[in-house]
C-alpha cells in the first residue's frame, strides 16, 4: 500500500509541474467552448483531486481472490499494449487516423483474444 501512495505522490508532483507549464499558455484564437488552455488544466485538476484522494484515503485497496493475478503473461500483454500505442502515436501523422488505426487495432485485438471472424 505504501508503493501506491508513493506512486500517487509522484504522479501528483508531475500533475503540478504540467499545470505550471500549461498555466501561461494563451491561444491566439479559441475555436471551442473549452479552449486549448482550459482543457488540460481541467484534466490535470481532476487528476490531482483523484490523486489526493489516493494519498489520504482511510482504507487501503485490498485485492480479493477474484482479482486476476499480475503474472508474467499479463505484464507482457501490458508491455506489448504500450509499445503498440507508441507505434500508433508515431504512425498517426504520416499515415492518418484510418490506416494507423487499422494497423494497430488488429494486433491489439489479437493480443486480447480477438478472433478474425465473429
Amino acid at each position: 500500500m505504501v508503493i501506491q501512495r508513493i506512486f500517487a505522490g509522484l504522479l501528483l508532483l508531475a500533475c503540478a509541474g504540467l499545470a505550471l507549464m500549461a498555466w501561461p499558455y494563451q491561444a491566439p484564437f479559441s475555436y471551442e467552448p473549452v479552449g486549448p488552455r482550459a482543457f488540460p488544466l481541467l484534466m490535470l485538476g481532476l487528476m490531482g483531486v483523484a490523486l489526493l484522494y489516493l494519498l489520504i484515503r482511510p482504507t487501503p485497496i485490498v485485492h480479493t481472490e477474484e482479482d486476476p493475478e499480475l503474472d508474467r503473461e499479463t505484464l507482457i500483454k501490458i508491455g506489448v499494449c504500450i509499445v503498440l500505442l507508441l507505434i500508433f502515436a508515431g504512425l498517426f501523422e504520416p499515415l492518418g487516423f484510418i490506416l494507423s488505426s487499422i494497423l494497430i487495432g488488429i494486433p491489439m485485438a489479437r493480443l486480447y483474444g480477438g478472433r478474425w471472424l465473429p
